[in-house]
């Protein structure tokens, strides 16, 4: 399988950290891994993830879906946990694809909306209040 993109971003998060790595393939399929630390002894942490694909001039073509992820207290359970993901990219934008965003963030607030207004959400990432 031939890679047509990759992409990384490490983001620190109250108290830990969140990664994700991903690839696409010439076939149009996504490999992802997000890894979440937690530096805290007593409390969880819980995030999202969501990848977004974009054209030569930064406007969104695709987006994953929402991932939420979780990681126990370090006394409670491990905490330090890598997922991994994937999803289909649809054929016909991958000759379109320039760029990619990974959103990550310890606030899943965000991920509701999310996962009712992905388009809505990519299209104003694309105006100038998103910017």
């Amino acid at each position: 399988m031939m890679t047509l993109i990759t992409g990384k971003q490490k983001q620190a998060i109250f108290h830990g950290s969140m990664e994700t790595i991903f690839v696409l393939g010439e076939n149009g399929n996504l490999i992802a891994n997000t890894r979440v630390k937690n530096k805290s002894r007593f409390r969880a942490i819980v995030g999202g993830v969501i990848i977004l694909l974009m054209d030569s001039e930064r406007r969104p073509l695709w987006n994953s879906h929402a991932r939420r992820y979780s990681v126990e207290g370090c006394w409670i359970d491990e905490c330090d946990r890598t997922y991994r993901w994937t999803e289909d990219v649809p054929l016909e934008v991958l000759p379109q694809i320039k760029g990619y965003s990974i959103l990550q963030n310890q606030d899943i607030h965000w991920l509701n909306m999310l996962g009712q207004r992905r388009k809505r959400f990519a299209q104003w990432l694309d105006s100038d209040d998103g910017q």
